[in-house]
């Protein structure tokens, strides 16, 4: 009888979720400090030895996670045809990462959710995949300059946000429905919604409203053409024509027209992107 790869593997999986699952619950009941690898493991029902042949320490076990998460995230986007506007593809990478995962329970991600005391391992954790993404997208697109670490700061940014209002709103949709369409409203500019927006709560009083700007889009447009090499400043160039007070968008460069996709942040056009 041989023993199964992908059946090993599963349980590596298996375990490793257990011990990052009993880390965050023993840190929901007690202070962080007080917490040993001891504890995480018999939480787990795994031995001291099992913990430590996964991780050095318990704060490794959220790191652990978050280069898991990067690594299927890194992999679906190279999995979107090459041919696919940027952001539909990051999109569509992003929510595919969790719509893998069963939909946790809300009132139990509540409970879950990390102590103050490792906030510092979240963001560090955040910035993994920040990191991960954002070298995916540059290579996608042929650009290694502030663009794809725009597009990944936006896309991961928008990941905390939209977990800690799935969290907090009643949850009536899972989680990966709400994420998509933050992503989508990133995507398109974060244009000003029609209409009044219900309070959360109770109303403070109202602030007086300030001159009107003219209505449209702001663009943070990006460079045409390559993006080139950081040098000394030079002389300060003239601004150009004002644009219009409203939504803020990062812009896709001038250049040689292609198939219309979402407005917000899409891949630069030029010879740097990846033909299918």
């Amino acid at each position: 009888m041989t023993d199964d790869p992908g059946l090993r593997e599963r349980k590596k999986q298996a375990t490793k979720e257990a011990l990052r699952q009993a880390a965050l619950r023993l840190a929901t009941t007690r202070e962080w400090d007080q917490v040993r690898v001891e504890d995480i493991a018999a939480e787990a029902g795994v031995s001291t030895r099992t913990f430590n042949n996964y991780f050095a320490t318990k704060e490794e076990v959220f790191l652990a996670s978050a280069e898991e998460r990067a690594m299927q995230t890194v992999a679906a986007l190279d999995a979107r045809p090459a041919s696919e506007p940027l952001w539909t593809a990051v999109i569509t990478a992003v929510v595919d990462t969790f719509a893998g995962r069963p939909s946790p329970d809300v009132a139990a991600a509540r409970e879950m959710v990390a102590p103050r005391a490792l906030f510092g391992e979240q963001l560090k954790a955040f910035a993994v995949v920040e990191r991960a993404l954002g070298e995916a997208v540059g290579l996608r697109i042929g650009r290694q300059d502030i663009y794809p670490r725009l597009v990944a700061a936006a896309a991961v940014g928008t990941v905390r946000v939209a977990f800690t209002h799935w969290l907090r709103s009643g949850a009536r949709e899972a989680f990966p429905a709400v994420l998509r369409d933050a992503l989508e409203q990133v995507a398109a500019g974060l244009p000003e919604p029609a209409g009044p927006v219900s309070p959360a709560g109770p109303a403070g009083p109202s602030r007086p409203p300030g001159p009107a700007g003219p209505a449209g889009p702001v663009r943070l447009s990006e460079p045409a053409g390559p993006a080139s090499p950081a040098g000394p400043a030079g002389p300060s160039r003239p601004p150009g024509p004002a644009g219009p007070a409203g939504s803020v968008r990062l812009s896709e460069p001038a250049g040689p027209a292609e198939p219309a996709e979402p407005a917000g942040l899409p891949g630069p056009p030029g010879p740097g992107r990846l033909s299918g």
